[in-house]
Order: structure tokens, then sequence, then C-alpha cells
């Protein structure tokens, strides 16, 4: 292994200036693309839909909604996720919910504890609406 490294300094050190700099370019060039790749792709969960986001005018693409998997977006742009399956929200005091149950009262004054669950699933076509709305 030294030999090999001590050949690739004599060949280095014996080459002109010119292409010194030329490799030492052809080599930082390479790292550059390599970290440009890395940075501007990014991945989607296959349970979740997600949104471009612009870093710089903090804007989204209105038009596109990427499904789950890994997707070119760019530098300077960032994924806003959301679930694409059926969620489950639950107001009670069980341990496994997520909220406390809903306590109100009658007309008549009368106290009343509400526990209940809800799904929903968000519609891939109408994300870009909701975020706009938030």
């Amino acid at each position: 292994m030294d030999d090999l490294f001590d050949s690739c300094s004599d060949s280095f050190s014996r080459m002109s200036a010119g292409k010194r700099c030329g490799l030492l370019s052809l080599c930082i060039s390479f790292v550059a693309l390599i970290v440009y790749i890395a940075v501007a792709i990014e991945g989607v969960e296959p349970t979740e839909f997600a949104l471009i986001r612009n870093n710089l005018s903090q804007s989204i693409d209105k038009e596109t909604v990427l499904p789950g998997g890994l997707h070119w977006v760019g530098v300077f742009y960032s994924l806003i996720h959301f679930p694409s399956i059926h969620k489950s929200i639950e107001f009670s005091n069980d341990q496994g919910a997520q909220q406390k149950r809903l306590s109100t009262r009658t007309q008549e004054g009368l106290e009343l504890d509400i526990s209940f669950a809800f799904q929903y699933v968000l519609r891939q076509d109408e994300i870009p609406d909701m975020y706009r709305l938030l």
C-alpha cells in the first residue's frame, strides 16, 4: 500500500503545475457534485405525501404533490410532509387517547363530559389548498 502511495506521490510531483491544478480542480468538482446530489434529493415515506417549498421565498409549488419515494427537489427547496393514510384522533380518558375528554355544560348548567374519536384522510389533490388555509 505504501508503494502505491509513493508511486502516486512521485507521479503527482512530476506533473507540471497546470496539470496538477487541473487534476485538483477535477477532484474538487467531483466532490462538489456528490454533495450537490446528496443535498438535492429528498425522500418521502410510502405513507406520506409532500409539497415542495422554496426555502428562499417560503412559497410552495401549488401544482405538485409528491407521493412516496425519492424525489429531486433541488438545493434551495425542502419538503413539507403530510400523512396519506387514515389518522385517528381520540378525546377520552383512555391511556392511548391523544386528548382528554371534553367537558362542557348544558343550557340548564348541568356538567357534560364527552368522549369521542374520529378518523380522517387527506386527499392528495386538496393538500395545496389545505396548506394555504394554514
